[in-house]
């Protein structure tokens, strides 16, 4: 069976399920709450970072960061509520739910300091976990606006992770790697383009 096909049986199924939409298949459930679960984890990591840190700049990062995570998984859970998705799974998303709405409250920490640059790459080891999730999660949606949705989201945490690698290179807490002209040179000429006969 070829994918044309294939999708064109799926769509012809949809259609005798009736009301006009898509429902929610389960693998994209599964994808998105880890997807969810891993946001919240990073949440849950940088307020734990967060009176650690010393530094105004690096503060109103992490604050604005957690704000706008917090406001993404909001907005995903909402859609959920609306949809057939709260009949599949309404205990997990209201526990989903639950974990977001207690990073309101704040936290108490005694702890001794840490190295700003262990928490920078803590934090961004934890965003692009959120990405590698987030990405597998969008290939997996079916629902189109779920699919926007959580694709927003991976963007979102890609760029966060942008700005903590520029705020660690800045401070000369991160190398990049560069390749010198005559190695980079050499390493491309390896890789060759295929001729009409190659590919017969």
């Amino acid at each position: 069976m070829n994918y044309g096909m294939k999708r064109s049986l799926q769509a012809q199924k949809m259609g005798e399920m009736g009301r006009g939409h898509m429902l929610v298949e389960a693998h994209q459930m599964v994808h998105v709450g880890e997807a969810i679960t891993t946001m919240v984890n990073c949440m849950n990591t940088f307020r734990m970072y967060r009176p650690q840190v010393r530094e105004p700049q690096m503060t109103s990062m992490m604050d604005r960061q957690l704000e706008h995570m917090m406001s993404m998984c909001n907005n995903i859970l909402k859609y959920m509520q609306t949809k057939e998705i709260n009949q599949i799974m309404p205990d997990r998303i209201m526990s989903w739910q639950s974990s977001i709405n207690q990073m309101h409250q704040p936290i108490n920490m005694n702890a001794s300091r840490l190295d700003e640059r262990d928490m920078v790459c803590c934090m961004a080891s934890s965003l692009k976990a959120c990405v590698m999730s987030l990405s597998v999660a969008t290939m997996s949606c079916s629902d189109d606006t779920m699919r926007k949705m959580v694709m927003n989201c991976c963007t979102s945490c890609m760029n966060m992770v942008y700005d903590m690698l520029i705020h660690m290179h800045q401070r000369a807490m991160h190398h990049i790697s560069t390749m010198q002209a005559n190695t980079m040179h050499s390493a491309m000429h390896v890789y060759q383009p295929l001729s009409e006969m190659q590919y017969q």
